[in-house]
């Protein structure tokens, strides 16, 4: 307050007013008086009908309050639209990404696109298998429905699909890959049965090439191993490197049906390079080689690794616009996996010191990445245990010794490095 007190009486008529203090100003229904420190007063004006006490540095209370309520209300405002955004931001990276990856089609409603976009970039994060499965039954739910059907996440995967004839190939070629991504994830839930029901609901829909049809033929083949059925499965896994071809591809070698490629499989495992190798195809063709490496067929599935090394080091070291296979995306550890099934075909056929220079390489490739990648560390470990093994069969206890104690070194990481945008998870 002011040290000094100012009197000031104003009289109009029968009201008037007296303001005895230069910290307080009173309005009264006919004017409003102002005055200045030395207690001169400047104006007086009809203003209002409401006195209003005013705060010592000359703002009225009632604007301290509208000034305190717009700034919390500006606080919760720009606070939600942060929290929205922060919410926003990494569900729309994660529906991109699995546009990218996985392209649904074009036919496809938006709300159907976005649900299997962030299935499939799910996927490739880790999400929680129970979660992308509940997302999957949603989407055939909904398609379902679009069609005039009444069916439910209860009962969606005991419904027997229509034909869709009246659809195009490439909307039943998604439709069956849902069915194949759902079967593979029963699998991994230890539903090998209902894996195996809902993998073939998916051949009723959709039955070409493709890399949904490859995906559900390698998860049969998973099931048929586990039922320890060595023919069956030989024969899923040989279907699944013919379906992962390029139709162009097969074409030139007269295949028009997975049938007709049976015979000739083996010299599918060479991708040739001018086409255009996909994830799927790398996949299939390694998982063949495994099989032939398991049942001593050790050239065969030296052939087949040795192609899919060649695919991926054309495109190492590339940015994804310069990549010369821009299908394929493999994982970190791909390229050390697939020198050390590479080391171990090599060690079959008695080539012992190309088994061990190529154990070598895969270490090397997985010790780039075994900080932040669980993959490359168990790869990494693998190959040095490998290369132990090797040695201590040809007599080099040194060189055993050594590989052993820096495998020992090697600590899984807990969780693969993620970034903190692209950490959507379902």
């Amino acid at each position: 307050m002011f040290s000094q007190l100012v009197k000031l009486q104003i009289r109009t008529g029968a009201h008037s007013l007296r303001c005895n203090s230069a910290s307080t100003r009173f309005m009264t229904s006919r004017f409003r008086c102002y005055y200045q420190r030395d207690g001169i007063a400047s104006k007086i004006l009809f203003r209002t009908s409401q006195a209003r006490q005013y705060h010592p540095n000359g703002i009225p209370v009632s604007d301290l309050f509208m000034r305190s309520y717009k700034f919390i209300y500006a606080v919760l405002f720009n606070g939600l639209a942060i929290v929205v955004f922060l919410g926003l931001v990494p569900r729309g990276i994660a529906i991109y990404s699995g546009s990218v990856i996985d392209p649904s089609p074009s036919e496809w409603k938006f709300s159907w696109k976005n649900i299997y976009s962030i299935c499939v970039y799910s996927e490739e994060n880790d999400s929680p298998v129970d979660k992308i499965l509940a997302e999957y039954k949603r989407l055939l739910v909904l398609i379902f429905k679009s069609e005039g059907f009444l069916v439910t996440k209860e009962n969606v995967l005991d419904f027997k699909p229509p034909p869709f004839d009246n659809k195009s190939e490439e909307f039943r070629e998604a439709l069956a890959k849902i069915y194949a991504k759902i079967g593979a994830k029963l699998i991994l839930l230890g539903e090998n049965d209902q894996a195996d029901v809902i993998i073939h609901k998916g051949f009723e829909v959709y039955n070409g090439f493709g890399r949904g049809t490859a995906a559900s033929y390698r998860s049969l083949a998973e099931i048929a191993s586990a039922k320890e059925d060595t023919s069956q499965a030989e024969l899923y896994l040989k279907s699944a490197v013919i379906a992962s071809y390029d139709p162009a591809v097969l074409k030139l070698r007269e295949i028009k049906t997975i049938a007709d490629g049976l015979n000739s499989v083996n010299d599918l495992l060479v991708i040739p390079l001018r086409s255009n190798p996909t994830t799927e195809q790398v996949n299939a063709i390694t998982d063949l080689g495994l099989f032939y490496f398991k049942t001593k067929q050790y050239a065969p599935a030296l052939k087949a690794f040795v192609s899919c090394c060649r695919v991926f080091y054309q495109n190492e070291g590339l940015t994804h616009n310069d990549k010369i296979y821009k299908e394929l995306r493999p994982e970190l550890s791909t390229g050390s996996a697939l020198k050390y099934y590479t080391s171990r075909a090599l060690w079959g056929l008695g080539l012992q010191e190309e088994a061990i220079e190529w154990a070598r390489l895969a270490y090397d490739d997985a010790l780039i990445n075994v900080l932040y990648d669980n993959e490359s560390a168990k790869s990494a470990k693998i190959c040095l245990q490998s290369i132990a093994t090797m040695n201590e069969n040809l007599g080099r206890d040194k060189e055993a010794k050594l590989a052993n104690e820096e495998a020992k070194r090697i600590q899984p990481v807990p969780k693969n490095h993620r970034s903190l945008l692209s950490g959507y998870s379902l």
